[in-house]
């Protein structure tokens, strides 16, 4: 489905006579332990549900919340560590799965010996990684890809981290989201002529509210050349902002996730279009990830079922500046789409923290406290 380009000048010739378009699936957070366990050892296949959008599309990527090994020690100070049987990257290669982007607060639950595990079987089954790695300079490099003779480059940050799993020059650990390390990541990549995916871990768990930095940061990769900024961590979808001819989802929430169901848990999965001058179309699909509703299966919301969650993205987005239309995808899923075209109304900018998302207000205090989990 997918070439990786390994040589640069071999990137470089696709980017000069690409063709495209090239179709997009991304889901959110996916962890293949805890309450997943019993069920997929009776034989239940969680990803059974999104696998037909996975497989459709030309490039399919998640977060890994967690490594994949049965080594190392656990870290201390954390109420939640989280990592997923080795056996079961055979599930996450069948499902459809090109890269899974590691910078987040658990790629290190069970420290450099698990991260390096994590790496080395999903490399051997053929699922690139991004956003960690030996050191910096490998958390920091973008995996590169040639679909349809379009060149894509994906970059992953975390912001939802303990200063302990930050890469350094001569630490493994994941890319921290500096805002000057990511510009001058999605420049090098747009010089390349690459069409620029970044997925960044960040935001307050359980809620529409989103940070300033948040936004702040969205912003900067738009304007460094990010056709696509892609959340994770809160749990649950978070609204959706165009700045320019860009597209933030602030959270997908979870994709295939075995961790503790939420109340809230209403999910996406983004669909895209990318084409040799950017996003061509954006769909985003309700996705109903709680485990103990749908049988430990994923599973695509059809009808009237998608009716609640879908409004809610529409009200959040709406408050970002960005009219979201209700559609419905090529098999007649309901979806909202993002109107590329349709010029952009004003909208207040960041700086008026708790109102913008709506909901009750937090603090950045408790962002610190939610970010140590």
């Amino acid at each position: 489905m997918v070439r990786i380009v390994a040589v640069l000048f071999l990137f470089q010739a696709a980017a000069a006579y690409a063709r495209g378009p090239a179709t997009l699936a991304i889901i959110g957070d996916v962890m293949l332990g805890w309450g997943l366990d019993k069920p997929i050892r009776k034989g239940v296949d969680p990803f059974a549900g999104v696998r037909p959008v996975l497989q459709g599309a030309n490039l399919a990527f998640a977060n890994l919340e967690g490594p994949i090994t049965r080594r190392g020690t656990r870290a201390k100070g954390k109420r939640f560590t989280f990592r997923t049987p080795p056996e079961r990257v055979a599930m996450l290669s069948g499902s459809g799965l090109d890269a899974l982007a590691l910078a987040n607060n658990h790629i290190l639950d069970y420290g450099d010996v698990g991260l390096a595990d994590t790496i080395g079987a999903l490399g051997g089954a053929g699922i690139c990684t991004a956003g960690a790695g030996v050191n910096l300079a490998a958390a920091r490099k973008p995996v590169w890809f040639e679909s349809r003779g379009l060149p894509v480059a994906l970059l992953s940050y975390n912001l939802a981290q303990s200063s302990t799993f930050r890469a350094t020059a001569t630490k493994a650990g994941a890319a921290f989201a500096e805002q000057g390390n990511m510009v001058a990541d999605v420049r090098s990549a747009r010089a390349l002529g690459a069409q620029v995916i970044v997925m960044l871990h960040w935001g307050l768990d359980q809620t529409g509210i989103l940070q300033d930095r948040q936004r702040v940061l969205a912003s900067a990769l738009a304007k460094a050349g990010a056709v696509l900024i892609v959340g994770s961590h809160p749990h649950v979808a978070q609204g959706t902002e165009r700045i320019g001819k860009s597209v933030t989802v602030y959270s997908l929430g979870d994709g295939v996730f075995g961790g503790n169901p939420r109340r809230k848990d209403d999910s996406l999965v983004l669909r895209a279009r990318l084409g040799e001058h950017g996003l061509e179309l954006v769909e985003l699909l309700a996705l109903n990830a709680n485990r103990l509703e749908t049988g430990s299966v994923a599973a695509i919301r059809t009808g009237a079922d998608a009716t609640k969650p879908l409004g809610r993205i529409k009200r959040l987005s709406r408050k970002l500046g960005t009219v979201l239309a209700d559609g419905k995808t090529a098999e007649g899923w309901p979806c909202l789409t993002v109107d590329i075209r349709r010029p952009k109304r004003p909208v207040r900018r960041p700086g008026n923290r708790g109102k913008v998302g709506g909901g009750d207000q937090r603090t950045e205090d408790t962002a610190a406290r939610l970010a140590r989990r």
